[in-house]
């Protein structure tokens, strides 16, 4: 009344209705301040469990303090230790560098040589099979037509020699007309042809 200047009546309805409300926003306070208390308390034991981890940690960490210092000292000798070995390592390291050098170069020589013996294969291998088709052109008459010869070509020669040497057969050892010993094969060559066993 002094507020708003008008009268206010309460009806029963409306008495009512404010205990109702009261009623209401009282239980929900109470809801309210009992799910804080809950909070609280649960807030509270582990509090307390957490002080007991750590009491037990507190205790564990005394205990392991001579072995923390015991491996700390060691973990030193063997950082000095590492530390000696990583420089002979670093010495070994430039050995093996200057090896494998060598060893590279040694394998670029062995790959030209064998790149060279490729190369030569190559070209041995058609002379090779041709000489292997013209000897299946060879007949007996070719052979009695080389024993004949006196003079032989160079060629016949060189072809003879070589059979000597592949079925080392040792050549006769002979002197030119200055005196000088030579190895002649033609002789030899002659015999080989002459003995049917061989042939």
């Amino acid at each position: 009344m002094a507020k708003l200047g008008r009268q206010n009546y309460v009806t029963p309805t409306s008495y009512l209705e404010l205990f109702l409300t009261f009623k209401s926003l009282l239980s929900q306070k109470k809801k309210e301040i009992e799910e804080k208390r809950h909070r609280y308390l649960a807030g509270l034991d582990k509090l307390q469990f957490a002080a007991a981890q750590v009491s037990v940690m507190q205790d564990e960490l005394q205990a392991l303090q001579p072995k923390l210092i015991e491996t700390s000292a060691a973990t030193e000798k063997l950082m000095i230790k590492i530390e000696r070995d990583t420089v002979d390592v670093e010495a070994t390291k430039e050995v093996v560098a200057a090896d494998e050098a060598l060893a590279n170069e040694a394998a670029a020589a062995a790959q030209a040589i064998k790149d060279d013996c490729e190369n030569d294969l190559a070209e041995a291998i058609p002379a090779l099979e041709a000489a292997l088709q013209a000897l299946d052109t060879l007949k007996p008459s070719d052979i009695t037509i080389v024993k004949t010869m006196k003079n032989p070509p160079a060629g016949v020669k060189m072809v003879l020699e070589s059979i000597c040497v592949m079925k080392q057969i040792k050549p006769e050892k002979k002197s030119d007309k200055d005196g000088r010993p030579y190895e002649d094969y033609w002789a030899a060559s002659m015999k080989m042809l002459g003995d049917m066993k061989v042939n």
